[in-house]
């Protein structure tokens, strides 16, 4: 349900992208299980081996997250557009940056002598979504960025193929493992470092973690009149924040609550800012967004305006109302964000049938429109998408 407890990975093979994966590793909520909502073959928004946007980057990489390819050094799967590449590591950034083939680890890495020239070294402070991480010295490893997991930009968040017995998948990396590592970026991508100011979507599809220092009570609402479970020190995610009553406990005030899934298997609870790590004395926890137009009391929702990225893996057409069925604009593949969910007609399409609608902004210059969550990765036939408030 979350990643507690930073990925130490000791063990490389000498040959290829396999890496070890020590018991316990946790991956990205959604990622690494059986793929849904996988596309038909489309047309890409890039050529091969031409400029390519962050957005799209990650939407292909995201690709290899629904169709679920199993890792091998010998084997290749189709990438959104058809075109086959290598099912390991390199292969998985070759498909990701639309290259025209699939290039080697040591062909990625600039220090190596078989340096293909398609990318270059960058600093640390510059990596953004779509960059990589090639590993130093062995050149047997190659990752794509996506985020950070830690304010502190400490430890990044990768897809990657990786071992044997595994397929594409997300995950997060500690900080000693990471700086065997040099971060690189392909030539020809465009949004940031060389080419306008890029919106990464966080990675983690809307939850923003913080430290929780001591174990601390949940609650069905932003008082402590309906108990609900325990949230377990340690590294948690929440999606926002709102002002309920104040709550005293371990030496502490505070009136701000924090939303979240708790250790006990209770959705959508929450907990008081005294246990999160950053918090003061009735102050709100920095980083995390207001619930929009909620108090935190459980009595229902307005529509909220923080926008939580989602990938959406095909086009799709936006509607005046998630009941109206009229058509207005598209919404382009890649990364996007919406605001909020609510049930409307049921929409069927692309042989997914769903009744669950989505709020956002389109690509064609409409603001709070609607889109069927069949386009969203991480649905289900008639299931809303894990992560986005209801409306």
């Amino acid at each position: 349900m979350r990643t507690r407890t930073a990925i130490t990975l000791a063990s490389v093979a000498a040959v290829g992208c396999a890496v070890a994966v020590p018991a316990g590793t946790a991956f990205a909520d959604g990622m690494g299980s059986h793929a849904t909502h996988v596309s038909t073959v489309r047309t890409a928004a890039s050529s091969v081996n031409g400029t390519i946007s962050r957005s799209e980057v990650i939407s292909r990489a995201q690709y290899w997250l629904k169709t679920q390819p199993p890792y091998s050094e010998t084997h290749y799967a189709p990438g959104p557009e058809g075109k086959l590449y290598r099912q390991d590591c390199s292969g998985s950034v070759s498909m990701a940056w639309h290259l025209g083939t699939s290039l080697t680890t040591w062909q990625f890495d600039p220090h190596s002598s078989q340096f293909a020239g398609i990318d270059h070294q960058i600093s640390w402070s510059d990596l953004q979504p779509g960059d990589a991480l090639v590993q130093n010295a062995q050149y047997n490893h190659i990752a794509l960025f996506v985020g950070w997991a830690d304010k502190a930009h400490t430890e990044p968040i990768v897809i990657e193929q990786y071992d044997y017995g595994h397929s594409q998948t997300q995950r997060t990396w500690n900080s000693s493992y990471a700086h065997e590592f040099t971060p690189i970026r392909y030539n020809k991508i465009s949004g940031g470092g060389g080419g306008g100011t890029p919106t990464p979507p966080p990675s983690t599809g809307g939850k923003y973690y913080e430290n929780v220092w001591k174990s601390a009570p949940s609650y069905r609402a932003a008082s402590t009149a309906s108990r609900a479970g325990t949230l377990n020190a340690g590294r948690n995610y929440f999606y926002c924040q709102a002002k309920g009553q104040e709550m005293n406990a371990e030496g502490y005030h505070n009136d701000w609550w924090l939303k979240t899934d708790d250790d006990s298997g209770n959705s959508g609870v929450w907990v008081n800012a005294i246990y999160v790590s950053s918090g003061t004395n009735d102050g709100s926890i920095p980083g995390v967004p207001q619930c929009a137009g909620s108090t935190g009391g459980g009595g229902g929702h307005t529509s909220p305006t923080a926008k939580i990225y989602k990938s959406v893996w095909q086009s799709a057409s936006s509607y005046t109302s998630p009941t109206s069925m009229k058509t207005i604009g598209v919404l382009h593949a890649g990364s996007n964000y919406f605001y909020c969910q609510t049930k409307g007609s049921e929409l069927n399409a692309s042989g997914y049938q769903n009744n669950w609608w989505l709020k956002t902004d389109d690509d064609s210059g409409n603001s709070g429109v609607w889109v069927n969550a069949i386009f969203v990765s991480g649905g289900s036939n008639n299931g809303q998408i894990p992560g986005i408030p209801a409306c």
